[in-house]
């Protein structure tokens, strides 16, 4: 009897595999942490057992793929073209995860980028960094100033991080560590080394405050 009921089973879902594969996706989806739980479980349980089972299952799944590589590829077209504006909000997700998980692949990836585009256009990448410039003047000003500090520091051998302004700016409450009174973000305004860099002083965040142009300029290499 039992071979029976067997055989039957394996002759129902032989001839109705999408509605057998449909109950289980349906299944799956309503109780899907019970389902995971219960991966897991079973993982843990046997795990060679277990591996041997995903390797398997792979090949057989790279091998229908092979097979039906032009199919899907139209499906998948087809369902981006339905609802472009979702496929697209999705990969922009994508991309922001994955830039989060590997922030030096992206920063060397970008950079890499934007030379092979540079050299196979230099004109429309000059024109480019024109236009953002002059529609972002503040992060142009941010990101000058950054790079003037950390230029510097490096030129003293003092470099140990780099330091970003606007982050000392928000640290000090917009406070002058000199003269102890405001700066406003709008007027010119510097990162002072507490310990300059020329008396041995490091190019860290504990060393650096907010200061106005006139106070730092007006204290020099002085140790205040």
């Amino acid at each position: 009897m039992a071979d029976s009921n067997s055989t039957r089973k394996k002759r129902y879902r032989a001839l109705h595999a999408d509605r057998v594969r449909a109950a289980k996706n349906k299944y799956r989806r309503e109780h899907l942490e019970q389902e995971r739980a219960r991966d897991r479980r079973r993982y843990a349980a046997n795990p060679s057992r277990r591996r041997a089972a995903t390797t398997t299952e792979m090949a057989r799944h790279r091998e229908w793929y092979a097979e039906n590589r032009d199919s899907e590829r139209d499906k998948l077209r087809k369902r981006r073209a339905a609802d472009i504006e979702k496929t697209r909000a999705q990969g922009r997700r994508d991309a922001k995860r994955w830039r989060t998980q590997h922030p030096e692949k992206a920063r060397a990836f970008a950079r890499e980028n934007f030379k092979r585009r540079r050299a196979v256009n230099p004109h429309c990448s000059r024109d480019q960094g024109r236009k953002w410039a002059a529609a972002h003047p503040e992060k142009v000003r941010a990101h000058g100033r950054k790079s003037a500090l950390n230029r510097r520091a490096r030129t003293r051998q003092a470099f140990v991080e780099s330091i970003e302004p606007a982050v000392v700016f928000a640290r000090d409450r917009g406070i002058c560590g000199i003269c102890l009174k405001p700066v406003s973000d709008r007027e010119c305004w510097h990162v002072d080394h507490v310990i300059p860099l020329a008396k041995g002083g490091q190019h860290v965040y504990a060393n650096v405050q907010l200061s106005h142009a006139f106070c730092n300029r007006s204290k020099g290499a002085k140790v205040a």
